[in-house]
C-alpha cells in the first residue's frame, strides 16, 4: 500500500489546484482589539478624573501612614531658677506622659476647690484634695513614665506619634511646681522639652471666676 501524497497547493493562472485532499479552512471570527487612541484616551480622562485623584491620594496617605508608625523619643531636663537667679536640678522628678485628649482640659476644670463660702479663699484642705484629684487624673492617664536624672534629665522611648502633655508635679521652697507641657511626637524622632520657669502650668485645675 502506498502512502498517498501530500497535498501541495499550485497556482496557474490565479486558480489554485490542490495534489490529494484540499486542506480544510477553519471558520474563526476574527478577534476585535479598540484603537490605541481609545485606549490611550481613556487613561488620560481616567487620570484627570478626581475619582482617580482621590485613589491615588489615598494610597500615598496609607502608605505614610503605615512609615509613621515608627515610635519616637521624648527627652529633657527640668529645672527652675529662684529669684537670686540660681538654677535648681530637679533631680529625681517623676514625668509622666500623657496623651493630648480634647477632654482633657474640661476633667481638670472639674478639680477646681471651691471652699464653703465662695468669698473666703480656699482652705488648704480642699487644695489638697484637688492635688491628689490632680494626681489621680493624669497619673491614670499617663502612657509612658521616667523619673529625672541626678543631671535632671528625662527621657521617654518607645512613644507613638502623636500629641501628648509632659506632666510633673513638685513642690520645692514651700511652692507648688506644676508642668503640663505640650508636645508632638514625629516617627522616629526625639521631641526635646525643658519643663522650667518658661511653661509652668498656672492655671493647674483650670479654674474659671
Amino acid at each position: 500500500m502506498k502512502d498517498s501524497a501530500p497535498s501541495i497547493a499550485t497556482v496557474d493562472g490565479g486558480t489554485n489546484h490542490f495534489h490529494g485532499n484540499p486542506p480544510t479552512l477553519q471558520n474563526s471570527a476574527p478577534a476585535v482589539h479598540p484603537p490605541r487612541t481609545s485606549l490611550l484616551l481613556s487613561r488620560s480622562r481616567l487620570r484627570r478624573s478626581p475619582g482617580f485623584a482621590a485613589f491615588c491620594a489615598a494610597g500615598l496617605a496609607l502608605a505614610a501612614c503605615k512609615a509613621d508608625t515608627r515610635p519616637g523619643t521624648v527627652a529633657g531636663d527640668a529645672y527652675i531658677v529662684t529669684e537670686s537667679g540660681q538654677e535648681v536640678n530637679m533631680a529625681g522628678l517623676p514625668v509622666g506622659l500623657v496623651p493630648e485628649t480634647e477632654q482633657l482640659d474640661s476633667l481638670l476644670r472639674t478639680l477646681c476647690p471651691r471652699g464653703a463660702n465662695p468669698a473666703q479663699p480656699v482652705d488648704s484642705a480642699a487644695q489638697a484634695r484637688a492635688w491628689q484629684g490632680r494626681a489621680r487624673l493624669l497619673g491614670g492617664r499617663a502612657a509612658k513614665r521616667a523619673s529625672t536624672d541626678a543631671a535632671a534629665h528625662f527621657r521617654l522611648d518607645g512613644v507613638a506619634p502623636g500629641k501628648y502633655r509632659v506632666w510633673a508635679d513638685t513642690t520645692y521652697g514651700g511652692t507648688h511646681w506644676t508642668w503640663l507641657a505640650p508636645v508632638t511626637v514625629a516617627a522616629g524622632d526625639t521631641a526635646k522639652v525643658a519643663l522650667s520657669n518658661a511653661n509652668p502650668d498656672e492655671s493647674p485645675f483650670r479654674c474659671r471666676d
